[in-house]
């Protein structure tokens, strides 16, 4: 199972520098890409945020938003259902073991705690460190 988080979701239905290469690797594999609750807000936030910042028009925003939520509804991206409390308990327990070597910011942890809680094997990310958190958890990585 493929779980991918913001930044890859941001490079997949956005426009930016790994545009190009992240759509070419979705439509590469024969599987589907699947997220969970913490990447759904923090995709759309981050969406909204790029408009605040005056970065994306209207249009643009509500293109990606829509495109987005319009490949959840059709099943080309699996949300998966999780309990916050147990992603918040794996999250405590990858802060412990990794934050002093690895340096991870607490919303990268709960990406990484979240694809763990839902089985995931592979995760898609162009973070270096939540990258770094995940390989370190043996899940393999890729972007």
């Amino acid at each position: 199972m493929i779980c991918a988080d913001t930044s890859f979701l941001f490079s997949l239905y956005g426009s930016d520098v790994n545009t190009t290469a992240t759509q070419k690797q979705v439509t590469a594999i024969n599987t589907l890409l699947h997220v969970h609750v913490v990447n759904d807000f923090e995709f759309e936030n981050a969406v909204r945020l790029r408009f605040f910042q005056g970065k994306f028009t209207a249009t643009e925003r509500d293109r990606i938003i829509s495109g987005y939520r319009g490949d959840v509804k059709s099943g080309r991206v699996i949300q998966v259902s999780l309990s916050m409390p147990d992603v918040f308990d794996e999250a405590a327990r990858l802060s412990a073991a990794h934050t002093e070597t690895i340096g991870n910011r607490a919303y990268d942890i709960l990406h990484v705690a979240a694809a763990r809680i839902i089985g995931a094997t592979e995760f898609w990310s162009f973070d270096g460190k939540q990258r770094a958190l995940a390989e370190a958890e043996g899940l393999k990585v890729g972007q």
